[in-house]
């Protein structure tokens, strides 16, 4: 197994500040994406960033040599989910091929 790699940029690990970006876009666009009120377009937008998200999101972030892209995914798909929920409809589920 190999050791999971570092973000570094002169020296300094910023995997740290990394996730913490994650989690404050996450808590920001939870405020500005209130579900209740998203047009049918922007539900269509929703749906697809979670369609997207579990046929090729998950290939893409599955053999990568940091986390950092697994937790950034797993925030997206949690905030689709949110968003469906708030604004009363469903997101697709992928088929595994």
């Amino acid at each position: 197994m190999s050791e999971e790699k570092k973000i570094k940029i002169l020296g300094f690990n910023l995997d740290w500040l990394i996730k913490m970006l994650i989690q404050l876009l996450a808590q920001i666009i939870d405020q500005l994406v209130p579900g209740a009120e998203l047009t049918r377009n922007q539900k269509k937008a929703v749906r697809l960033t979670s369609y997207l998200g579990q046929d090729w999101g998950k290939d893409a972030v599955e053999d990568t040599e940091t986390d950092l892209d697994d937790e950034a995914l797993a925030t997206a798909m949690a905030q689709c989910e949110d968003a469906a929920a708030e604004g009363g409809f469903k997101l697709p589920v992928v088929a595994p091929l």
